[in-house]
Parts: structure tokens; C-alpha cells; sequence
């Protein structure tokens, strides 16, 4: 199956069974369900804000947001579905940490941006995937762990992208 035939087929389905059916799942959210959704919250807003700095780059920064990044607006809304069916209150910005990042980034014209946005990147998208892999261990909700399922693929390719340019 192509991949983006699978990912539409994972929206679909995370939306039509969270959406549709909330109250005949058998599965309700544990600590990790929260913790795992209200990452990838902070996470999606911080790599907006992240991607339209990178956007305005010539360089590494904007190889990688062009070929490698991922509908962030439709993750977002993807959260919304679970959040209101479980009645939870999501992050509406990047955490105070990811804010702290932003700020300390030079201009995106500025001859360090590209390395200071990969290194950060990198680090980001590692602690991401450490939290999406633990989703799938330990998370009770099925419509979650499908969502980290989802992501797991494009943030790995777009990590190994950033590990390459780092390495070159």
C-alpha cells in the first residue's frame, strides 16, 4: 500500500472511530494516553512555528521542511477528535521549553540558523519518538496508539534526513 494511502487510511480511521463510536470504545485514557497526546500538542505547535522560521532559510533547514515535514494542522485536529471525546483540555501553543528554543534560534537568515535548527531538530524529534515508542507499549487508548503509530514513520525519515545533513 503506498504511503500516503496508509496515512489516509489511518486518519480515516482514527477519526471515524473516535468521532463516531467514543462511547463503545472499550478503552478509556491512562496517564500515558495524556502524556503521549499532550507532547505531540506542544511538539506539532512548536514544529509549526519551527517550519515557517526554516521556510525563509536557503539552506539545510528548508531542504529538510520541504521534502520531509508532515500536515501538522491535520495531526492537530486529529488531537481535537480524541481530546473532546475524553473531555480533555490539549495545549493551544509549544511548551515553555520548545518557546525557550524559538527564541534563542538566530534569524533565519542568519549564517548559523540551518545548524542551530538541525541540532535542535534532532534532539526534539529523538525525545518525540522515545515517547511515541512508549505509546505503543504502554498506552491503553487503541485510537492513540494509532495516531503514534501514524507518526512514527515521517519523524523518522525526517530525522534521518537532518542525521545525514549533520553528518555530511
Amino acid at each position: 500500500m503506498p504511503k500516503q494511502l496508509r496515512l489516509s487510511f489511518l486518519s480515516l480511521l482514527i477519526f471515524l472511530t473516535a468521532s463516531c463510536c467514543p462511547e463503545e470504545s472499550p478503552y478509556s485514557l491512562n496517564g500515558n494516553d495524556v502524556a503521549t497526546i499532550t507532547k505531540i500538542s506542544e511538539f506539532e505547535y512548536f514544529q509549526i512555528q519551527l517550519t515557517e522560521l526554516a521556510k525563509v532559510s536557503n539552506g539545510a533547514a528548508f531542504f529538510i521542511v520541504k521534502n520531509y515535514d508532515w500536515d501538522h494542522v491535520s495531526v492537530l485536529g486529529e488531537l481535537d477528535v480524541i481530546a473532546n471525546n475524553h473531555a480533555l483540555s490539549l495545549p493551544a501553543s509549544p511548551s515553555a521549553d520548545y518557546k525557550k528554543i524559538l527564541k534563542t534560534l538566530p534569524a533565519p537568515n542568519a549564517e548559523t540558523f540551518d545548524e542551530q535548527y538541525l541540532i535542535h531538530a534532532q534532539m526534539e524529534l529523538h525525545v518525540l519518538i522515545g515517547c511515541l515508542e512508549d505509546q505503543q507499549k504502554v498506552g491503553a487508548d487503541i485510537i492513540v496508539k494509532a495516531l503514534a503509530l501514524k507518526l512514527l514513520s515521517p519523524i523518522v525519515c525526517q530525522l534521518n534526513a537532518i542525521d545525514s545533513v549533520l553528518t555530511k
